[in-house]
């Protein structure tokens, strides 16, 4: 049976199991699960002054630096140099693209090593440098032999040889920066208890995505005298 009471007198029962989803609810209603928990997909962080300088705010919702501005660059850089390669039919240089793309790592890893990332707007050009460096050194490997289709199965077996790794060390290092960062909270990484999560939990709960595991009974304790 599902708890009907109030969500936040569900998050701060001192009683109650573990919060686990409702793989069912969730396999069931798909949109209504991303609609529910649209904030965090947008903003990737919790929302606390803790994290404030990792999200900007565009139209009501917060939206992470990293991801939003590395996103669009590397989508702007894609299709700017297909239109180039297509359309105007001049000759690129795989080593600039390569080495271009190879520099353009080194500097926003460089600025986020030296904490000149924490101010926004450095942040900010930081991801859109890395963004267009990794369109770049995409587009070294696809022009390998002057034209894209040419062994195209190897060119894409080796893109994500190479993202795949690069993209489980970034989430690698973001995960154990935030549970640094919550481990150093008042909530000692509690997000069920964190006030900058509970507008998200609730929404969860209130939609029957999120629910509290059936409290264990211990079977060494006597039943009470009726």
């Amino acid at each position: 049976m599902s708890d009907k009471r109030p969500c936040r007198e569900i998050l701060y029962d001192p009683t109650r199991g573990k919060l686990v989803f409702n793989t069912r609810e969730i396999v069931r209603h798909p949109l209504r699960f991303l609609r529910a928990g649209g904030p965090f997909l947008t903003a990737h962080h919790p929302f606390c002054a803790e994290y404030e300088g990792h999200v900007f705010h565009w139209r009501g919702r917060s939206w992470c630096i990293g991801c939003f501005f590395s996103s669009i660059s590397f989508a702007v850089i894609m299709l700017a140099v297909l239109m180039v390669w297509f359309f105007v039919l001049i000759p690129l240089s795989r080593s600039w693209l390569f080495y271009g793309g190879v520099a353009g790592v080194v500097i926003s890893l460089l600025c986020s090593i030296l904490h000149l990332t924490e101010n926004k707007k450095v942040k900010a050009v930081a991801k859109i440098l890395l963004g267009a460096a990794f369109a770049a050194m995409i587009w070294s490997i696809l022009l390998y032999e002057g034209f894209v289709a040419s062994g195209l199965d190897e060119k894409i077996g080796l893109i994500l040889f190479l993202y795949f790794p690069i993209i489980t060390l970034m989430n690698a290092r973001r995960m154990v920066e935030i549970g640094k960062t919550c481990q150093g909270c008042d909530y000692k990484g509690r997000w069920s208890r964190c006030p900058g999560l509970e507008d998200l939990l609730c929404d969860m709960v209130e939609e029957g995505f999120l629910h509290p595991e059936p409290k264990k009974e211990n079977p060494q304790e006597k039943p009470e005298a009726q």
